[in-house]
This record gives structure tokens, C-alpha cells and sequence, in this order.
């Protein structure tokens, strides 16, 4: 299964004009996006997709160096982030959700019994369990470090679980801090500026 239907990859690479590229690598697809308006929401969308699909389909890393002058920082220029796992909060199976250590009764050495007799410590149970009471301060649970919860990786379809477009960068890979004069007027009058005070 793929995270992005291969029919908006198809009509992707045809806007990008990539569609008649035998062989796609990354290069090949920042360079058709940087030849036009990489402010256009559509072609960012098309630039993304593919690019989406080349990390799913042909197993590059995610950390693959995008060739791009004056990347983001913040998405290393591919102008989303990949999310490729997801996590769920389960309870901890070492303390039963109960934050705290369990550990094989001393007293009745984990049987649950004093010989005949239910023990008292562990009240049956072979378990003692460390919490806290009046009089002591308990030892909380080292595997979910005492919150009863531990993060479990779920199974996925597809290496590829979420996409989340750059904040930075708006989805364009390139950095808006590029160059703050915009023009050769403008760097006159800020120029005349300064040098009038």
C-alpha cells in the first residue's frame, strides 16, 4: 500500500513535466520545481508527491541529502517532514499500570503462601508492589519511569505513516531568509539612509 495513490503521482509528475523521465532521482525533481514559481501551492503539492513517493517506493532515506541552494533548515530542503512510525501510549506491562515496582515477595519467596497460611505482605498475590504509603515513600516504575504508560510502535502499511508540510519553508524547501534586499532601489535608499544620520 502506498501513502500517496499512484494516480496523483501520475498527474504530479505531469504537471512537474517529469512524466516523460525514465529514470527519477531526487535531483531531477528539485531541478524541474526550482525552473518555475516555487511559491505556487500546486506546485509545491506536485514537487512533494513525488518526492514522497521516491522515499516510499524506491527505499531512499529519509535523511537523503536534497540538492537545493539555500535549503531549509528545518526540513533539510525536502520542504515536508516524514513521520514514519506512529506511537500509542499502552499500559505498562511491568507495573500493570500501577507506576510503581513489582517484585517477587520476599517474605513468602513468591509462592503466595507462609505455609498453609495466605501472606500477609503480599496478600496471596507472590507480588509485592513498592507504592507509596504513610510511612514510605514507595520506588515508582523504571520502565515507564512511574506514569503507569509506555509508548508501543504500532504496525503501518506503509513505511510512511504521516507527512507534515514545513512550517519554515511553507512546503518549498528553500529558506525564506534568503536575501532581505529585495531589489537595487531599495538597497540605495537604505544605504542613503544610514548614511544621512
Amino acid at each position: 500500500m502506498y501513502f500517496i495513490s499512484q494516480e496523483n503521482v501520475a498527474r504530479s509528475l505531469e504537471f512537474l513535466n517529469l512524466d516523460q523521465i525514465k529514470k527519477l532521482d531526487v535531483s531531477k525533481v528539485i531541478t524541474k520545481f526550482i525552473k518555475g514559481d516555487i511559491q505556487n501551492v500546486e506546485r509545491i503539492t506536485a514537487k512533494n508527491n513525488v518526492l514522497i513517493n521516491l522515499f516510499e517506493t524506491e527505499n531512499f532515506d529519509f535523511e537523503t541529502e536534497i540538492p537545493i541552494k539555500d535549503k531549509c533548515i528545518e526540513c533539510k530542503g525536502r520542504g515536508f517532514d516524514i513521520i514514519s512510525f506512529k506511537a500509542e501510549l499502552q499500559t505498562c506491562p511491568t507495573c500493570n499500570g500501577t507506576c510503581y515496582k513489582i517484585a517477587k515477595c520476599t517474605k513468602c519467596d513468591g509462592t503466595g503462601k507462609i505455609g498453609e497460611i495466605k501472606c500477609g505482605t503480599c496478600h496471596g498475590r507472590g507480588t509485592y508492589i513498592y507504592k507509596e504509603t504513610d510511612h514510605y515513600s514507595g520506588k515508582k516504575c523504571l520502565d515507564c519511569r512511574g506514569t503507569g504508560k509506555i509508548k508501543v510502535l504500532i504496525p503501518r502499511d506503509s513505511k510512511i505513516k504521516e507527512v507534515h508540510v514545513c512550517s519554515s519553508c511553507k512546503g518549498t524547501g528553500i529558506s525564506t531568509f534568503r536575501n532581505s534586499i529585495l531589489n537595487k532601489q531599495l538597497a540605495t535608499e537604505i544605504k542613503e539612509k544610514l548614511l544621512s544620520k
